[in-house]
């Protein structure tokens, strides 16, 4: 009987050690081996691949705090759609603007008192549009993109330094082991949709010209400014600043929460500093436009333009970016546990 106890632990571990579930046998009344319930349930395959946080938040069943640099690989490796959960809000940020912008042009041209020159009127953002918009106007989308993609690389950069710097000073097996999986975790992945965001807005500079070009050759033919290339200009370049305050405040509601609070800190600041900065630009470019329709065009160009812009621009760029909107249902913003 000692011998067949013996025998069946033996069995028991080496099925353990190969990845079953230990289980336990007993020596029937006819002498044979009876097999009892395993101890334990089985690993499935899909929890084995897991990483040992999740299996251990599953299996505790009471939520952990997790470290920032975690969380900021589960932000990165996952969540890159536009997230604004609320359709109300989405819906009014998506209407707003334009309405803004429209309300300007529209009030241009109401005012309008003939076309006039620069030096007979009061054109109170004459230092922006010369100074900025005419200059560097089709760039500005590009450094708003840039600057929250650069941003947020080098808040991920800086925590990964840090995190590295905390294992080489406590030099303990934990610390070893969090490194190790903070080296081998996935590389990282702009902010919303930073990648497509410049692909769109080259496809509409290069569109831009297109038309731009079209129209200077059918004016010279017909002697008659058919649009007015500033109004078309400013509102192609708003289309883009429009996109951009909407995945600025995606990046915001996606910040993990550090366990120490400067993380999230640095990028509130960093990311609400380039939302005022693209609400600025679009608010006075809007604003200029507001002159350019009352002084420089008549207002059949205006409105030639406003609606042109709107099918060509404004609607499909903004129709792709709401195909890109998911509800937020785990974002690294909120994925804080309670231990």
């Amino acid at each position: 009987m000692n011998a067949q106890k013996a025998a069946a632990a033996a069995a028991a571990a080496t099925s353990a050690h190969n990845g079953a579930s230990p289980s336990l046998s007993a020596a029937g009344a006819d002498g044979g081996v009876e097999e009892l319930e395993p101890l334990v349930e089985p690993f499935t395959a899909s929890q084995q691949q897991q990483p040992q946080h999740v299996l251990q938040v599953e299996q505790q069943g009471t939520p952990t705090v997790m470290h920032s640099s975690l969380l900021l690989e589960v932000w990165h490796a996952e969540h890159h759609d536009l997230v604004l959960p609320s359709d109300t809000a989405f819906r009014a940020l998506l209407i707003l603007p334009l309405m803004f912008w429209w309300l300007c042009v529209l009030a241009g041209m109401s005012l309008h008192q003939g076309t006039v020159r620069s030096s007979k009127v009061h054109h109170a953002l004459l230092w922006y549009d010369r100074g900025l918009l005419r200059p560097f106007g089709p760039l500005l989308p590009f450094a708003v993109v840039l600057g929250r993609a650069g941003l947020l690389a080098a808040l991920h950069w800086w925590d990964r330094r840090a995190a590295a710097w905390r294992g080489h000073t406590a030099a303990t097996p934990a610390a070893v082991q969090q490194q190790q999986q903070q080296q081998q975790g996935p590389r990282l992945r702009l902010a919303t949709l930073a990648k497509l965001c410049v692909q769109v807005y080259v496809g509409i500079a290069l569109l831009r010209l297109a038309i731009y070009l079209l129209h200077v050759a059918v004016s010279r033919l017909l002697h008659y400014d058919i649009m007015s290339d500033h109004i078309f200009l400013s509102a192609t370049m708003l289309v883009c600043l429009h996109v951009e305050m909407l995945c600025v405040l995606s990046d915001l509601l996606r910040l993990p929460i550090a366990d120490d609070g400067s993380l999230p800190s640095l990028a509130e600041l960093g990311l609400n500093s380039v939302f005022v900065t693209a609400l600025f630009l679009y608010l006075l470019t809007a604003l200029d436009m507001f002159f350019t329709a009352r002084y420089y065009h008549d207002p059949l160009e205006s409105a030639l333009t406003l609606v042109s812009v709107f099918f060509l621009f404004q609607l499909p760029t903004l129709r792709w970016l709401a195909s890109k909107r998911r509800p937020r249902e785990v974002v690294a913003g909120v994925l804080v546990m309670e231990g």
